[in-house]
């Protein structure tokens, strides 16, 4: 005799399904031929989801470099303010052009964010 014969195709995947709910991604992946069969159905979307996360890190490396630029102007643009600087021959330019300089770079660094940031 069958003991089995009660057992409908819909009652057996819903027992299936509540085995594999509680399973952990892990275990899934180990069990042979999904890690293939999951791997090829996801791989666009893997991959986008990597070039996603490329993206925001390399956004975020912009930002940091622009902050430290930026940290670095007004720290120039403090010191070119204080009165003792005067009194330095040719200071007074050399920061000017130096304050130009990391101004550009931000300019630039800025421009490089929003491109980046509209890529996304």
């Amino acid at each position: 005799m069958n003991k089995y014969k009660d057992l409908t195709q819909e009652k057996f995947e819903e027992i299936l399904c509540d085995i594999v709910g509680r399973l952990s991604s892990q275990e899934i992946m180990s069990i042979p031929g999904i890690y293939e069969c999951i791997s090829e159905e996801f791989n666009n979307q893997a991959l986008d989801e990597w070039e996603g996360e490329q993206k925001r890190i390399n956004i975020i490396k912009l930002e940091n470099k622009y902050n430290r630029f930026s940290n670095a102007l007004y720290k120039l643009q403090d010191f070119r303010r204080a009165d003792h600087i005067m009194f330095y021959d040719g200071y007074p330019e050399k920061i000017d052009n130096k304050i130009k300089y990391i101004e550009n770079i931000l300019d630039k660094l800025q421009d490089e964010i929003e491109t980046m940031e509209d890529e996304k």
